[in-house]
């Protein structure tokens, strides 16, 4: 790769004095002069070894640790005048002068057992790889353009369906045209889209502000996961692809519960109703939670996001995911404020055995809406477990779980005991240093039920805070 570099210097970018020069010209004109010049200049050398062509199958086995590899390329090949014999090219090039690949144990040891008859047979040689545009990756190909003075190339990102999301730093923002063309070149037909993050999450409804770099100016897609299809316009709504590993994990313990099967008779009135749990996703965005739940599982859930976008699709991905056999009314969407639907489900006195509170900036907060709570009539010994998400800086592990035990409490306004709470934190995963995402369930305190409600103003009855409205649901 190095010897790909050198010869490719003269196209190294350098810092513009203006950086929008480059911001607005095509990334086509920075990467045509590099695609016109491998397919021109670019035949490297590769150092290989010629071997007996009986041999062939028992190297490419035995050598492979040391065996030039790249996709769509050829490693072996005939010696001109030799028709007994092979050559192999190896992954090592030719002008690094301080590699001798051939001293490599593989090397050493396929010699030494090889018959006796044939070890006259083996060669060192060199072998011309010509190297284009195609058979170089993202982080290669910027390495070539991108200015010295870039430390971290930014080839890394994450994909939602047919779009790529970067979180670009700064000094790389005036290439980011040329970044996403790169990315989308590398990784097409997959992708379609590249979009970059422009600023943080801000608003109520956890979107963050984007700018489409390359390809398609569309941020709707189609995403696969656990065997279930969601549909969501990037832009519009939030969508996680590092969370598909809690969505599992909470999916499965839910549906693995069996503390509530003495509620079966609750069951006897819904036709097709697989489940005796179930579950109020208060935050429940297009549905990672809700739709797996009732769709794979047959629980009953409940489901409620306070943005239209998210509701929007979230009653498209009930339908795509609905059939015969699993019915739509498993799942009932509703599109309220968090609060307003915790109230809405208490005075339609409606059970539910597990509460998910998946908004891991403020959704402990919204645990003051459960002071004063009372179950159904029909149960009232009946206490929720609620799993509720959150960002926790710290700096040890028992100072990550005090703190975070600490903020349930004070929303809560009352004390979690660990044992008769069934208090358990699962960290969900590294946000940065000393700061992780984190995920609390525990068994809703008998005490809340004594506790004053807190007022919601206009978002009390059938109203919520963004419009006046009644609940919207399907």
């Amino acid at each position: 790769m190095e010897a790909i570099i050198e010869t490719a210097s003269h196209l190294k970018l350098k810092v513009p004095d203006n950086p929008q020069q480059v911001t607005y010209e095509p990334a086509s004109k920075y990467l045509d002069p590099l695609k016109k010049h491998l397919e021109e200049n670019c035949s490297i050398p590769y150092v290989s070894i010629i071997v007996p062509v009986k041999l062939t199958h028992t190297a490419l086995k035995k050598l492979k640790p040391v065996i030039f590899d790249r996709p769509r390329t050829r490693n072996v090949f005939s010696v001109e005048g030799f028709p007994d014999r092979r050559k192999i090219v190896l992954k090592s090039c030719a002008n690094n002068s301080e590699d001798d690949i051939y001293e490599h144990p593989a090397i050493q040891s396929f010699i030494d057992n090889s018959p006796l008859s044939m070890k006259g047979m083996f060669q060192r040689s060199i072998h011309l790889v010509r190297t284009s545009y195609k058979d170089i990756n993202v982080e290669q190909v910027l390495r070539i353009l991108l200015p010295s003075d870039i430390e971290e190339i930014p080839s890394a990102f994450e994909v939602a369906g047919t779009l790529a999301h970067v979180n670009l730093r700064e000094d790389c923002l005036p290439y980011r045209k040329i970044i996403g063309q790169v990315i989308l070149d590398k990784n097409q037909p997959r992708l379609k889209t590249v979009v970059n993050k422009v600023g943080s999450i801000v608003n109520e409804f956890r979107t963050f502000p984007m700018e489409v770099i390359a390809g398609e100016n569309n941020t709707e897609v189609e995403v696969k996961e656990e065997g279930c299809r969601f549909r969501l316009n990037f832009a519009e709504v939030y969508w996680n692809s590092r969370l598909q590993f809690e969505h599992r994990r909470l999916v499965n313990l839910i549906a693995k519960d069996p503390s509530e099967s003495k509620n079966k008779e609750l069951n006897k009135t819904t036709d097709g109703f697989k489940s005796t749990v179930v579950v109020a996703d208060l935050m429940c965005g297009v549905g990672p939670f809700a739709i797996p739940l009732s769709f794979l599982h047959g629980i009953k859930v409940y489901a409620n996001d306070l943005n239209p976008k998210s509701f929007k699709y979230l009653v498209e991905n009930k339908n795509l995911n609905a059939s015969k056999s699993k019915p739509k009314d498993l799942l009932q969407t509703y599109n309220m404020d968090g609060r307003a639907f915790v109230r809405y489900l208490e005075r339609e006195n409606m059970l539910y055995h597990h509460v998910i509170m998946n908004l891991p900036a403020i959704a402990i907060e919204f645990l003051d809406i459960f002071r004063g709570w009372h179950p159904p009539i029909a149960y009232p010994d009946h206490l929720p477990t609620i799993h509720v998400h959150c960002f926790v800086k710290y700096v040890t592990s028992e100072d990550m779980r005090g703190k975070a035990i600490k903020r349930c409490e004070v929303a809560l306004g009352c004390q979690l005991d660990e044992g008769r709470d069934s208090v358990k934190i699962h960290v969900v995963r590294d946000v940065s240093p000393n700061k992780n995402m984190l995920c609390i369930s525990f068994r809703l305190p008998e005490q809340v039920k004594s506790l004053a409600r807190i007022s919601l103003d206009n978002c009390e009855g059938d109203q919520t805070e963004s419009n006046l409205k009644k609940p919207r649901l399907e």
